[in-house]
Parts: structure tokens; C-alpha cells; sequence
């Protein structure tokens, strides 16, 4: 006990004299403090709190911060009966916030097993923050995590990393501001159009899609979006994924495209003061016309904005195709980032300067490629 209170008096940085004699005087709290001070422990460290008294027993099972990761646990099967006991005992519900770390080192692992238990986890009234991630070494061998949305009347922050979405017939999200998916499955076009549509409130939005996707037509519509980054995870097979965009988002302040993989990209709408930050590449567009439109195309989206970032991948291909199809004037760009390698050919950035003719900030950053000789 001694030892667990100098632990949390050094968290909190107000050690006191009487901890060290060995006097349990916090035991003596009424139960709201007891549970604050459970707060500032981790899942893990709350749990072994209830060896210490009878006192302390079940006082963890309050606390309104679940963090579990799988490999603290011998499999799946145990890890998912520890939520279900946890969420029985905790008829009202005073949790917040959730977050499952899920191990699939071992290509057997039953993610199944997690759907029951995160069903109900996110059908609580006050949860607000709700992650579930997966740690994949093998990306060959896992499994998506199934999970299905509902009404999430309280939810503020959603984060899923490679889960599969099921059907839903009906969803609300009327609080949600953060919204990140990472390799997340979707059903359908529509699934992803409705979960963006029934987070009015929503601010910040990343999506990474996965090669596997079935997205076909990505819609990316929303009256509060101020962030949005749109990420191809797995490159090598993203031809067969979504490859047509489109972005109506009247308040977007930030816009990051990242390995950029799709035939048709079109903006709607989106702030006069939008900063743009590209970092693209056409690799898999076997055909020279069509990638000399895609990239013409995807950049005349962006020749209103004042502040963008290009990458070198980018740049090369600017390069490569300028002279079949020039580059689209930027008449109010001021403010101009771009990265070089340092074997990259200097002749490109002519080309995108002559294209600025309103610009007045340049900054250039060079990345060192260093190559060993074996």
C-alpha cells in the first residue's frame, strides 16, 4: 500500500510526510476521491489496487478509463470475459473513455471473440472516446475486427484501426469532432457517406484505405469538417480500391493527401484559406495519358489556395509530365513548402515557381538520401 501511494504522490507531485510512516489515511477518502486518484493509474496498475483491502476491491471497476491490451492476457477468450464482467458490473455506466490494444502476433487469434462485448461497450451512454486498435506484424495473417455502430448519443472521439464496419441500420453521432480510420473495412459506398453524414459536429477526419477496400466512390461530404487526411495504405493493390473522390467541405482548413492512388478527384467546396499538403504519387497508372490527366486534374482542384506543402514524389512527377501537359496556374498562392532529395534535379522548381505568380514565401527543405556500397 505504502508503495502504491508513493507511486501516485509522485504522479501527482505532492508527496506527503505522513505517507511515508506507513499510515493508510487515503483509504479513509470518500469513494469520489478514492476514484480520482484511481485516474491517475493505468488500467493495469488500477486492477492491483483490489489485493490491497477489502476496501479496495471493486473501487477500480468505477474508474471511468478502460485501457486493456491483449497480450496481458493468455488469449483472446479470457481478455473478452474480462470486458463482459466489467461492463455487468457497471450498471450505470460511468465510463468515458475505452481503448483495446489488440496483439494478432499470433496468426490464430479469434477477433470474433470482440464483437459482443464492443457492441455493448459502445452503446454506452457516456463513453466518449472509443479506440480499438491492432498491432499487426503480418499483415497476410490477420483478422479484421468486426464491430457495429450505432446510436452513440455521447461519443466525441472515434479511432479504429483495422476493423471491419457491419451494416447499420441507423446511427447517430451527434457529438463526434475526431474521427480516424485506419485500414477499416466498409460495407459499402453508402456506409462510409452515412458515417460521415451523421457526425454533424465533426472537425477532424483521417481515413487510410486499404487496398482490399470496396469502396469504389469515396463522398466526403460535411458542413463542419475543418481537417481532412485521406491516406492509400497499401499501395500495390489500391487500383482495385476506391478510385473516385469527392470533397464538399465549405469549412476545410486542412487538407493532407498521402500516397495518393485514385482515378477521379474532385472538390466541391472548401475554405478560401485551406492549406493544402500533398504528397502523391501515380506509380500504379500504367498509362501515360491518363496519369498526365489525373495529375493535371488532381492539381487544378488546388489552384485557388494561398498555402501549400509539395512533396518530392510529387515534384517528380510534376517533372516527368510538364512537358505534354503544363502545370495549372496557382494565381493566389503565397506560401509555398517543398522537399527535395538531394539527387533530385533542380530543374523542376522553375517550373513551379513560374506557375506562383502571386508567391512570397519559398521554403525548401533537402532530404539526404545515402546510399552503402556492399
Amino acid at each position: 500500500m505504502v508503495n502504491l501511494m508513493r507511486k501516485f504522490a509522485k504522479r501527482v507531485g505532492r508527496p506527503g510526510t505522513q505517507i511515508w510512516r506507513g499510515e493508510d489515511m487515503i483509504s479513509s477518502l470518500p469513494d469520489h476521491l478514492l476514484y480520482l486518484i484511481l485516474r491517475f493509474l493505468t488500467t493495469e496498475e488500477a486492477v492491483w489496487t483490489s489485493v490491497l483491502s477489502s476496501r479496495w476491491r471493486h473501487l477500480w471497476k468505477w474508474v471511468p478509463s478502460l485501457e486493456l491490451d491483449t497480450s496481458d492476457f493468455p488469449d483472446e477468450r479470457t481478455c473478452a470475459g474480462f470486458i463482459d464482467k466489467f461492463l455487468n458490473f457497471q450498471s450505470e455506466s460511468y465510463l468515458r473513455e475505452f481503448k483495446l490494444r489488440i496483439d494478432q502476433a499470433n496468426c490464430r487469434s479469434d477477433v470474433s471473440l470482440y464483437e459482443p462485448c464492443l457492441g455493448v461497450m459502445i452503446k454506452k451512454p457516456n463513453i466518449r472516446h472509443f479506440q480499438v486498435e491492432s498491432d499487426l506484424l503480418e499483415h497476410w495473417c490477420t483478422n479484421e475486427i468486426p464491430l457495429t455502430l450505432s446510436a452513440c448519443e455521447a461519443l466525441v472521439c472515434l479511432k479504429l484501426h483495422f476493423v471491419r464496419l457491419n451494416d447499420f441500420e441507423s446511427l447517430s453521432l451527434p457529438c463526434l469532432k475526431i474521427m480516424y480510420l485506419e485500414d477499416v473495412f466498409f460495407p459499402s459506398d453508402a456506409a462510409v457517406e452515412t458515417l460521415i453524414s451523421c457526425s454533424p459536429v465533426l472537425e477532424d477526419l483521417k481515413i487510410s484505405l486499404n487496398g482490399d477496400d470496396v469502396v469504389v466512390v469515396l463522398r466526403v461530404y460535411s458542413q463542419s469538417l475543418k481537417s481532412f487526411t485521406l491516406k492509400r495504405k497499401d499501395p500495390v493493390n489500391a487500383i482495385n480500391g476506391a478510385h473516385t473522390v469527392l470533397v464538399d467541405t465549405p469549412r476545410l482548413e486542412y487538407m493532407s493527401l498521402i500516397d495518393y492512388q485514385f482515378k477521379s478527384f474532385k472538390i466541391i467546396s472548401m475554405s478560401d484559406s485551406v492549406k493544402i499538403d500533398l504528397d502523391v504519387n501515380f506509380d500504379l497508372m500504367r498509362d501515360n495519358l491518363s496519369e498526365r490527366d489525373i495529375i493535371y486534374n488532381l492539381l487544378n482542384n488546388f489552384s485557388g489556395v494561398r498555402d501549400m506543402t509539395i512533396s518530392w514524389t510529387t515534384l517528380e512527377f510534376i517533372y516527368r509530365f510538364q512537358d505534354m501537359n503544363p502545370l495549372p496556374k496557382f494565381h493566389d498562392l503565397t506560401r509555398l513548402r517543398v522537399t527535395m532529395s538531394s539527387n533530385a534535379s533542380l530543374e523542376v522548381l522553375p517550373i513551379v515557381l513560374e506557375s506562383c505568380p502571386k508567391l512570397k514565401h519559398f521554403h525548401c527543405t533537402l532530404v539526404m538520401i545515402c546510399k552503402f556500397l556492399t
